[in-house]
């Protein structure tokens, strides 16, 4: 009888524990998911700056310099944009980075738009645009960089009345 009741007192007990350890769980997770999109939101504007100061430095030094940026994208994705002369990048976000509906400077030239989509949902953009004409392999296209498990290795280069870029 004894042994019996040490049973369900056990079973009774395990079920109690892994049910607070559910609720608990469900309380913290979307914490974290936000403050992971914190994280993802801040490396995509490093990404940014770097491209930014590769694209000054191709200028700077003339016709014919390059150079190499190594571009990890685990959410969201890079467009290039030769048709407009811009770099784009967007993801979806559990993270408010900045007012939804107002255009915010970031950066020296990059400027982040956050649009809310429901509740603790929101899709942010950051965009930076030139003056001077970008393609990508030699072409006016629009090209995109899904996200992707292995880091995209994008070459800069100035090839004088313009800035191009392609993939190594």
């Amino acid at each position: 009888m004894k042994s019996g009741q040490v049973w369900i007192e056990t079973v009774l007990y395990t079920l109690i524990g892994l049910s607070i350890i559910g609720v608990i769980l469900a309380m913290v997770r979307p914490a974290i998911e936000e403050k992971r999109d914190e994280i993802t939101l801040q490396q995509s504007i490093d990404i940014l700056k770097g491209i930014d100061n590769n694209i000054a430095d191709v200028i700077e030094y003339g016709v014919g310099n390059s150079r190499p940026v190594e571009i990890s994208l685990r959410k969201g994705q890079m467009l290039i944009n030769g048709t407009g002369n811009e770099i784009y990048y967007s993801t979806e976000s559990t993270s408010m980075f900045s007012e939804p509906g107002a255009v915010t400077n970031v950066a020296k030239n990059i400027k982040a738009l956050t649009t809310e989509r429901a509740k603790n949902k929101y899709f942010v953009e950051f965009r930076m645009r030139y003056s001077m004409n970008l393609t990508f392999t030699d072409k006016d296209i629009v090209k995109s960089l899904p996200a992707s498990s292995t880091p995209y290795n994008l070459v800069i280069t100035n090839k004088g009345s313009y800035i191009d870029f392609s993939l190594a």
